[in-house]
């Protein structure tokens, strides 16, 4: 079962996920993201650092979910913090550029 926290403080909303991602989940979590970006929210986070499974189908619902999102101007959707598993799973499905870790790309890169 998937658990999604999220205070939302306009223009900003925050998404703490917890549990198992799946596809129901990702439904879920779609749902709460369309409900934050009625709500004027359009800088919206999801933190998956608590998530314990994630399959391919919650992935490719979530790539739908930015893409329809980020279609409307100023409206962004990002990860900030993700677990091994789920850079494993995006990497595999081709998702890494679709559904990039804000987090991890904006750490300085050392040589």
């Amino acid at each position: 079962m998937l658990l999604v926290q999220s205070p939302d403080v306009p223009p900003v909303a925050h998404f703490s996920l917890s549990g198992d991602l799946d596809v129901f989940g990702a439904l879920a979590l779609r749902r709460s993201l369309n409900r934050a970006a009625h709500l004027t929210c359009t800088d919206l986070r999801v933190d998956l650092s608590g998530v314990e499974f994630v399959d391919a189908s919650a992935l490719g619902v979530m790539a739908r979910t930015w893409h329809d999102l980020e279609s409307e101007p100023g409206t962004t959707v990002s990860l900030v913090r993700t677990n091994r598993q789920v850079r494993e799973l995006r990497a595999a499905t081709g998702l890494g550029g679709r559904l990039p870790d804000v987090a991890r790309s904006a750490l300085p890169q050392h040589a």
